[in-house]
């Protein structure tokens, strides 16, 4: 269970910038002072005094809301009030001089009832519910917030985003994003962004529905090669295997045919293509052109392997031209065991069988790389199979599979 700190110190960082760009914009705006020099007083220049003393006692205040407020800040609110009973900032100063506590939460629900766009009582209400513990209301607060005032938006996701590792967070969080905000495209960016917040982010995409869902949906590939980048393999491949109802769970089979285009990599092929040289999957063939003297990785797989005895199957259509350089290599993806090379090998024929074991149990996941390099004749081939084969599988199995 989330600790109420962790929600409070969320709750001031956001009042602390909330009211600091409150404050700017009350510097640059000198007509407040210039209507209270005329008779009578304006009550909605009171409000934006009232509103410039209590931002100034909040930055004093280390971004926390003062637990009293000067009698002289409470008569001015009064008049304020007086003056113009829609005075949301002066209902705020009213509120804080209430020395009781649902005294406070009265008042403040009051002025939050005027408007969702004062951010001095929304930084409050976002307060109260961290510092009660109450998850909904604060989402609720946040999600209210950041649809009024685009100005808060950005630090208020990176406090969302930051609360994501707890488990606590997901289903209310998923309620939210129901809702279809407006900021929901920010919220999934902000997500790979945040390496603590990856694997949680999958587990809330599969509580979403309709269209939350759909807007998920189009970061799946970027959250799948964040995952992998940050080194969470297990978490990127089992979200990968969903997303593809099995994916690379063919008996014997870790990487087949070419019959689809990539759409999750790395555990699809990720296909490098520059001015020079490239590579792309169509035809059911991986097709591979270089312009004369270039060349480089065009394309990697990120496959795993438990320890046992393995196969490599691969089959071209032609095989290099001459002068053409092609290598497949097989090397372990995880962290400090990247000097682990299980295949290098050059490809100078049509087809290559090369069979070899995994033995090193501490490295689960590898990259398949391919690299091509041109000469003065430049090169162009195409693979039709780069099958890698588990053949600790009964050979009755691979028979029916074509692939003994």
């Amino acid at each position: 269970m989330i600790r109420a700190l962790i929600i409070w110190t969320a709750a001031i960082m956001l009042a602390w910038f909330s009211f600091a760009t409150a404050i700017s914009g009350i510097s640059k705006n000198k007509a407040p002072l210039l209507a209270l020099s005329f008779e009578p007083v304006n009550g909605f220049a009171l409000d934006t005094i009232v509103r410039s003393f209590l931002a100034n006692e909040i930055g004093k205040n280390a971004g926390a809301f003062p637990a009293s407020v000067s009698e002289v800040n409470r008569q001015m609110a009064i008049k304020a009030f007086v003056k113009e009973p829609t005075a949301k900032a002066a209902v705020a100063m009213l509120a804080l001089s209430n020395t009781s506590v649902e005294g406070r939460r009265d008042l403040m629900k009051r002025a939050y009832a005027l408007t969702r766009r004062e951010t001095i009582v929304t930084g409050w209400m976002i307060a109260d519910s961290g510092k009660n513990d109450d998850v909904n209301a604060l989402l609720h607060h946040y999600d209210v917030t950041m649809r009024a005032n685009s100005a808060v938006r950005d630090v208020m996701l990176r406090q969302l985003v930051a609360l994501m590792p707890n488990d606590r967070f997901l289903e209310p969080m998923a309620k939210t994003l129901q809702g279809n905000p407006q900021w929901s495209d920010q919220f999934w960016n902000a997500i790979l962004r945040n390496k603590d917040a990856l694997r949680n982010a999958v587990s809330l995409r599969g509580r979403l529905k309709g269209p939350a869902l759909s807007i998920a949906k189009n970061y799946d590939e970027k959250l799948i090669d964040a995952l992998t980048k940050d080194k969470f393999f297990n978490e990127s491949l089992a979200f990968y295997q969903s997303l593809k109802q099995g994916g690379m769970a063919t008996k014997g089979i870790i990487a087949s045919d070419f019959s689809n285009g990539p759409k999750y990599p790395p555990y699809d092929w990720k296909l490098t293509a520059t001015g020079e040289y490239g590579a792309v999957i169509a035809d059911d063939r991986m097709q591979y052109s270089a312009i004369p003297n270039s060349g480089g990785l065009f394309a990697r797989r990120l496959i795993r392997m438990t320890p046992g005895n393995y196969k490599l199957d691969v089959a071209l259509d032609n095989p290099p031209q001459q002068g053409g350089l092609l290598f497949v290599k097989l090397r372990c993806a995880e962290k400090g065991f990247g000097n682990i090379v299980l295949l290098n090998m050059a490809l100078k024929s049509a087809t290559l069988i090369e069979r070899f074991s995994v033995s090193n149990a501490q490295c689960a996941f590898y990259w398949v790389e391919l690299t091509g390099v041109a000469e003065q004749a430049g090169l162009d081939v195409a693979f039709k199979k780069l099958a890698i084969i588990d053949t600790s599988f009964q050979n009755s199995d691979l028979a029916g599979l074509g692939l003994k």
